[in-house]
Formats: C-alpha cells, structure tokens, sequence
C-alpha cells in the first residue's frame, strides 16, 4: 500500500464520518423545518452511499484479483451514479429557497440540469461496456480511457449553471445561505481540477462532503437566526397585546373618579388627567419600542400608574420605593404589570392598608428588581388557569434580556416577585 492509497483511504474515512455527522444532525434538530430536513437527510444519505461504495471500489481494485473485477465495475458506477446527483441536488434547493412555490417542471434552469444529468447518465451506461471512458482489465487493474474528460463534462456544466442561476437569483438569498451555495460550488470543483490532474486520487469524495457540511452549517444558522428573530417579534408582539389590555373597569372606575374630582377637588382633577394620560402615553409608547428601555422610564410609568390607583383606593395603598440602582434597562412594561398585580391580588379591604415596596439591588454580576406586597398571597394561577400576562412577561423577559422572574410567599402574608437581569 502506497503513500496514494494511505491518503485516499484517509480521504474517505474522514469524508464517511462527517456524512454520517450531517445526517445526525440533519435528523436530530427539532426546529429545521420540514423541507431542509428531508433534503439534507438526503444529501447526506446520498454521500453516504457514494463514499461507501468508493471505499469499497477502492479495497477491491487495489487487489488484482479477477474475481473482484465486478465488485470494482458495480462499486464504481454506483459511486460514480450518486456522486452525480450532488449537483442536481444543489440546484433544487436554489430553485426551492429562492421562490418555494416553483413548479419544477417548468423551471428552467431545473429541466435543464436534469437534461445534463441525463446525458451524464447516458455516458456511465455506455462506459459499462466499452473502453473509451474508464474500464477494467480482466485481473481487475482500472485504467482511464482516451474521452476519460467526457464523464467530467456534465457535471462541470451543472456546476457553471448552478453559478449562473446563483448570480441571477442572488437577491433571494441571504448572506449565509450565499456562501454556502458558493462554498459547495467551489469546493468539488478543486476536487474535480485535482483528479483531473493526479490520476487515483480521490479529492472529490472528500471536496464534496466537507462541502455538503459547510452548506449545512451556514443554512442551519441562517435558520436558526430566524426562528431567535420569530421569537424576538412574538415577544414583542406579546408586549404590545399586553399595553392594548388595560382593564375596562379601571379605566372606566380612573374616568368615574376624575368626574367627582371636577367638583370636590380641580386641582386634583388635574393631576389625576395628567397622570392617567402619562400611563396611557407610556402604555402606547411601549407598542412602538423594539428594544428594552431604562428603569427610569419604566418607574415614570409606574409612578402614574400609582398616582391613578391612589386617586381611587386613597390611604388603603402605601408605595415605598427603595431604589439604589436605576442604570440598567429591561423590557417595556415589566414593572407597571408587576405592581398592578401586586395590588391587585394584595388589596383587601379587611386587612386595611396594604404595602407596596419597589426595591433595586445591584449585585456582583446582576441587578435585582423586587416589587412585594402586604395581605392576599399571589400566584403563578388563578382558578387553575395561567396568569396569561405573566407568562407574556417571563417569556419578554428570557428572550430580551435573558433575565428570569420568581414568585416566593412572603412571611407574615404577601408576595415577593424577583426580576434578576444579568449584566
């Protein structure tokens, strides 16, 4: 056995376990869509069966047995009829990712591949009986023929197509998905120009695997940004039904209780209208944020909303704000929606006053906003059904900030709820 040989069987080990790493991975990743599953588990199927069989042909015509001659004429043209559909197979998924809705059969540029392929296919079926491609002698020694460069000629047709429909369609794609296509262009080209040049060795089984896995890895991203992206607008779809959700009774009782004020109390009247418009300004400002704001504006919005409530509850709700940091940001309407539930589920009239303390920790690596009450626990439920809002929020804040919401019973009655954002 040769240095040749050392290095084609090295090529194709390599070549067969990162196909058999794609196709794991092809198969093992939940949130890969449907189409990009089923084509890269079978891209890699197909590498898989291509590699297998040249490894075979490559045992067997390395020992000049005739008995093995057929093995090599059967493992070569298989090798050879899968290694072909490689290309094809590139310009589905451009056609696919470009424009999902095509119909193949009237794609062009697809019609046309398929045409060369065929050609392609034409060529190893005649090569299977005549010696002007590649044949074996009878003692199972292989030997190219003299239109050895007539294999190689579809495939490389393909390929320039593929790059031609690249350029056209580029606009369609993104960056990563632009680059893997190039990258498994590019890579069994210097494969092909290889072998074309040093005849036995086998740089294309090993070019179009690592190509295959390239392809992959820049799609999977590419992917993988997206449903992050999907999920960033979900939460901040989420963000902007919870600022719409005000409670009818509230503002209707909030209105109610500016009516009586007009006579008893204009002066404060006016300062619960200002109020009440500064919580709703700060409720509608928050559909239109797409990043995470300060804590000072959030605790401007607050306030407001505290203003309003004290209006109708008067001396039955005490805040105490207990604030050592405020330079850190965090989603809109975190803390409004956290004290509005702290009193809500905290107000009993029979336990009379009830407290509300906003609290700011800084610590080594985190800060802490902590809103807790006095009276009536609160829970993650309601009559067994979710806090739908609060879910909303926890799933705000995991996405935006990666900060996490705890809910604990407070001794003596109450709640404590524990934002911890990290920095």
């Amino acid at each position: 056995m040769d240095i040749l040989d050392l290095t084609n069987y090295a090529f194709l080990i390599a070549g067969l376990t990162t196909a058999l790493l794609g196709l794991i991975l092809s198969l093992g990743i939940r949130r890969f869509n449907r189409w990009n599953r089923f084509f890269f588990t079978t891209l890699f199927t197909v590498l898989i069966v291509y590699l297998s069989f040249t490894l075979v042909m490559l045992v067997a015509s390395n020992i000049p047995d005739p008995a093995l001659t057929t093995t090599s004429k059967i493992s070569l043209y298989v090798s050879s009829l899968t290694s072909s559909l490689l290309m094809p197979m590139l310009t589905l998924i451009i056609v696919k990712t470009s424009r999902p809705d095509t119909n193949l059969r009237k794609c062009r540029i697809f019609v046309f591949v398929i045409a060369m392929w065929f050609i392609y296919f034409v060529l190893l079926a005649v090569t299977q009986f005549t010696k002007f491609i590649y044949y074996f002698t009878p003692d199972n020694v292989y030997h190219r023929g003299p239109f050895y460069f007539l294999l190689l000629v579809p495939p490389a047709i393909i390929m320039g197509g593929n790059l031609v429909e690249l350029v056209i369609r580029h606009k369609s794609f993104s960056r990563r998905q632009l680059k893997g296509y190039i990258i498994y262009i590019a890579l069994p080209l210097v494969g092909m120009i290889l072998q074309m040049f040093f005849f036995g060795l086998l740089s294309i089984a090993l070019c179009s695997v690592l190509a295959a896995l390239w392809m992959f890895v820049f799609i999977l991203e590419d992917h993988v940004d997206k449903v992050i992206e999907q999920a960033n607008d979900n939460a901040k779809q989420k963000a902007n039904i919870l600022a719409l959700q005000m409670r009818p009774h509230f503002i209707y009782n909030t209105l109610t209780s500016i009516y009586y004020l007009c006579d008893q109390s204009p002066e404060k009247a006016q300062q619960t209208i200002l109020n009440f418009t500064t919580y709703l300004r700060r409720n509608f400002t928050a559909i239109a944020s797409k990043e995470t704001v300060s804590f000072n504006d959030e605790l401007e919005h607050t306030k407001a909303y505290i203003a309003v409530e004290q209006v109708r509850f008067e001396d039955e709700i005490e805040v105490i704000y207990d604030i050592t940091h405020t330079s850190f940001r965090l989603p809109a309407l975190t803390l409004q929606p956290l004290v509005e539930n702290a009193i809500k589920h905290g107000l009993d009239p029979e336990q009379g006053p009830m407290e509300v303390i906003i609290r700011t920790i800084k610590t080594d690596n985190s800060t802490k906003l902590i809103v807790e009450n006095t009276g009536s626990e609160f829970s993650e439920r309601e009559n067994n059904d979710p806090h739908i809002a609060l879910e909303n929020l926890i799933e705000r804040l995991n996405i935006m900030c990666n900060a996490t919401l705890t809910i604990e019973p407070k001794e003596g009655g109450g709640t404590i709820v524990t934002v911890e954002i990290p920095d």
